[in-house]
């Protein structure tokens, strides 16, 4: 928003000075010709449209140094949101949808003690994920997320379990939306 004035606003400097140049050349042009009886000098003329040209051209740079200040922007902030969800919430996500297919309700821990589970590839999958990507995490997940990772998976209170499922969702849904949003802008 902030960056869309600026760019009007340099729009209109650059109309303006293109404008100012104009009559100035205009008025030289009249004046030369004897139509108007005002005094001025080629040399005058030379450096009021010079000056002009230095001011559109500086204003043209700083619209485009705007605008591609802009464009990383807009990069970096869609390649941070790209990181996030492939590393950490789409995982978790199609996770809990796996569990709602097999097992007919949404999931993200287990129900047996870490005993019983061994090496379970998905305890280790979900381990994983959460030890390199929890920084990408929101904050709410993150306090979440630690009460699953590791001894305590199978001991999480069924509240905090809903908790959890229903931010990874929430997130999710609305990293993607934002995604596909900064992608076709």
């Amino acid at each position: 928003m902030k960056s869309e004035f600026v760019m009007k606003k340099l729009n209109e400097y650059q109309k303006s000075i293109i404008g100012m140049s104009i009559l100035i050349f205009v008025a030289y042009i009249i004046s030369v010709n004897g139509i108007l009886h005002i005094n001025f000098s080629f040399s005058d003329m030379l450096v009021a449209i010079l000056t002009s040209s230095l001011v559109i051209a500086t204003i043209f740079y700083a619209n485009e140094t705007q605008r591609m200040a802009t464009e990383m922007e807009m990069s970096r902030k869609r390649e941070l949101i790209e990181k996030r969800l492939s590393n950490l919430y789409a995982p978790l996500y199609f996770y809990i949808l796996r569990s709602e297919q097999t097992e007919g309700k949404s999931d993200i821990t287990w129900s047996k003690s870490i005993e019983e589970l061994g090496e379970g590839k998905e305890k280790e999958f979900i381990n994983e994920i959460i030890v390199k990507n929890s920084y990408l995490a929101s904050e709410e997940l993150q306090r979440l997320l630690v009460k699953i990772h590791g001894f305590g998976a199978y001991d999480i209170k069924d509240e905090d379990k809903e908790k959890l499922i229903i931010l990874i969702k929430k997130d999710y849904e609305e990293l993607k939306k934002e995604f596909f949003d900064l992608k076709l802008s």
